[in-house]
């Protein structure tokens, strides 16, 4: 895993942002390299991005 995806694992797990381009101000990335990244993580099941209405939030994923 990359430098940059641990951080967002990090930046998800401590500070819990609401929204995608919440994250995306967090970690100082362009929105477009983000949702990359998170759907990467989506798939090895990392994190989960659950929809709410019209946004997406990352959430950490199932770990055990």
């Amino acid at each position: 895993m990359t430098p940059e995806n641990r951080e967002l694992m990090r930046l998800i797990d401590e500070r819990r942002p609401a929204t995608l381009p919440e994250l995306a101000a967090m970690a100082g990335r362009d929105m477009p390299d983000l949702s990359r990244s998170l759907q990467d993580l989506a798939r090895a099941g990392l994190v989960c991005l659950v929809r709410d209405g019209r946004t997406v939030r990352p959430v950490p994923g199932d770990r055990t």
